[in-house]
């Protein structure tokens, strides 16, 4: 469940986004509403909520002032105005979406979804690195690989390679495989470039498990699998293979 505070000086405005929240899905919990710039600063200091829902014109200012003076504010923002004239201003805030008033229920769900991936892809990458930091100087190190039924903790090691199909990319563990909904380039960032190579856009192998290449355009591996080279990556993935 997301929690969300509402930053508007109009309490129909209030009352509304309110109402919306209560019947929309994904379920969320309002933990605070404020209508001026100083009260709006002080309580989401205070809440710390993971989306504000914020209102641009307000009292004692603007919405722009409230984001300005929040201290180590991590969560995300959805501006709600009246006005289209401060699209652009809100988009260099980093927010997520501007809607118009009247809002409506379609336009909410699909911001508070929006907000969610992105909460949930930031949760999961501070797992990976918490992992990875806690076993980096062991042997054995792990790698969680997350997927929509469960969190799967394996062995670097176990890793024979990883295949990307679009913005998924499957892991092939020895007997096993896992499918996951983030590309490859997320998962390289924490392998070791000495044990595993890109031989192509969509393959990463852990050297440790080349047999051979074949005419060099291939790389074949212990399990007998064949796995492509890119004419672009050629020589990278000779030079490691010999330096291995």
């Amino acid at each position: 469940m997301i929690r969300v505070f509402i930053v508007d000086d109009e309490e129909m405005a209030q009352s509304a986004l309110t109402q919306l929240l209560q019947f929309i899905k994904p379920k969320s919990e309002l933990v605070g509403t404020a209508r001026s710039v100083s009260e709006s600063v002080a309580l989401i200091n205070k809440t710390k909520p993971d989306l504000v829902l914020m209102d641009i014109e307000i009292e004692g200012g603007t919405g722009f002032d409230v984001i300005q003076q929040l201290s180590n504010f991590s969560g995300k923002l959805v501006f709600t105005t009246a006005y289209s004239q401060y699209a652009v201003q809100a988009f260099k805030y980093s927010a997520l979406d501007y809607l118009i008033k009247p809002i409506h229920s379609g336009d909410l769900t699909r911001a508070i979804e929006k907000a969610m991936e992105l909460i949930s892809i930031e949760q999961d990458y501070k797992k990976l690195v918490q992992v990875f930091r806690e076993n980096q100087n062991e042997k054995d190190k792990k790698l969680v690989i997350k997927t929509s039924t469960a969190e799967h903790i394996v062995s670097v090691k176990d890793i024979i390679r990883i295949q990307a199909d679009a913005a998924y990319c499957t892991f092939y563990i020895k007997d096993s495989k896992i499918t996951v909904s983030k590309n490859l380039k997320y998962y390289a960032a924490f392998l070791d470039e000495r044990q595993f190579v890109r031989c192509h856009q969509s393959h990463l192998v852990n050297i440790g498990y080349i047999a051979s290449v074949v005419k060099g355009d291939q790389l074949k591996l212990k399990n007998g699998e064949l796995i492509p080279i890119s004419h672009r990556k050629k020589t990278l993935v000779l030079d490691k293979i010999r330096n291995a």
